[in-house]
């Protein structure tokens, strides 16, 4: 956001102020969630299932940062009360005054649980919070670095109920994360492993692998998802003439001047419906990115029997990979031209390979299944949260 822009956000939440605060005390709610954004991406599309299992609930989630955009708006408004916090949820020096009236409405309640996730508010509130309140956290990754969230979060661990991460990867790095910075043993018996979920379909999807193939690339343009990888990928398979046709699902249209007839870009879609005919149509949907949890595009294609392909990140090769006939990973790098030999090398192997195509197709449809389904997402969060 630049300068003007924050300082107009500034005034404009002086003058909310008092309506916020009025918001905070009228909430008729023990359970509050503190998320950062309802725009596009896969950890809001995440916190709008978890929201949606607590409708009936009647939960309160404060939002800590500027969205920009509207995608999940509706969602996140349908499934809880949405209070707004504007600067006074992330500018620093807002913060914990804001942080000491919530708290203070939540040490009212009875039973009170707060739930957070990707959010520095989220972790200034909790030093504010009674004993008795239940906090939980969610990290969709494991980041690291000064500023990461796993640092900023280290002196409220005590007051943690429960840690939820993704699988395993990312468990076992915040076990050594806890051992190197002396952190006592005892945190890592509060991390609890919950997967994602994904609407699945009430049979498998049988696709023809017979004819040109399509890869889709779905979601946000910004550089940790590493567009013009995937454009690179496009035209150099274009080059050895790989029969394979490009999709891009999202803001991408800052890449159409570079977009040979192989690409298709078609621009942001948010209606889910119209999502899902499309991953009925792929059969692969590819992931480039430098880093992730468990990416929700890579679940939404595969419950519709869409091969995933994708860097070796976070959570995705414990489910994802040849051994199992579940998809394909590439070793991941900072360097794009190593990438891009290892991509068009798999492409190429995969062509010389169809007839694998339908089994993988048909083995992540049972997987998603199996561990990603609605039931065991709601199952798993409620008992969490109230058990």
């Amino acid at each position: 956001m630049k300068k003007t822009q924050k300082w107009l956000s500034t005034i404009d939440s002086i003058v909310n102020y008092p309506s916020i605060v009025r918001k905070i005390r009228k909430a008729q709610t023990n359970t509050f969630f503190v998320f950062p954004f309802y725009h596009t991406g896969g950890a809001e599309r995440v916190h709008a299932d978890i929201l949606k299992v607590f409708k009936k609930d009647n939960v309160v989630c404060l939002l800590s940062n500027y969205s920009v955009d509207t995608n999940l708006k509706q969602e996140f408004h349908e499934n809880s009360t949405v209070i707004d916090l504007m600067r006074f949820g992330w500018k620093k020096s807002f913060r914990n005054h804001m942080a000491k009236i919530v708290a203070t409405e939540i040490n009212k309640k009875k039973n009170p649980v707060v739930f957070g996730c990707n959010s520095y508010f989220f972790y200034d509130l909790i030093p504010h919070l009674n004993k008795n309140v239940r906090i939980i956290d969610l990290f969709h990754a494991f980041t690291g670095g000064e500023h990461s969230y796993e640092e900023y979060s280290k002196p409220t661990l005590d007051r943690l109920y429960a840690r939820v991460v993704l699988g395993n990867v990312n468990l076992n790095k915040f076990e050594n994360f806890y051992q190197e910075n002396n952190i006592d043993s005892k945190e890592v018996q509060k991390l609890k492993i919950i997967p994602n979920k994904v609407d699945v379909p009430k049979s498998n999807i049988t696709k023809s692998f017979n004819e040109n193939l399509k890869i889709y690339f779905v979601g946000r343009n910004s550089s940790d998802k590493r567009p013009e990888l995937f454009i690179k990928i496009a035209k150099k398979a274009k080059e050895k003439n790989l029969p394979f046709e490009f999709y891009m699902v999202g803001d991408f249209h800052e890449f159409k001047s570079q977009a040979d007839s192989n690409i298709h870009i078609l621009g942001r879609i948010s209606d889910k419906d119209q999502l899902n005919e499309l991953y009925e149509s792929a059969h692969f949907v590819m992931i480039t990115s430098v880093a992730e949890g468990f990416p929700m595009v890579l679940l939404e294609g595969m419950s519709r029997g869409a091969i995933p392909i994708s860097t070796n990140v976070g959570e995705v090769s414990n489910i994802v990979n040849e051994s199992q006939s579940t998809g394909y990973i590439i070793e991941n790098s900072d360097n794009q031209e190593f990438l891009l030999t290892q991509f068009i090398a798999l492409l190429e192997r995969i062509i010389e390979n169809r007839q694998q195509l339908d089994i993988i197709s048909q083995n992540i449809q049972e997987i998603v299944r199996m561990y990603f389904s609605e039931e065991v997402f709601e199952k798993n969060y409620r008992n969490l949260l109230f058990s």
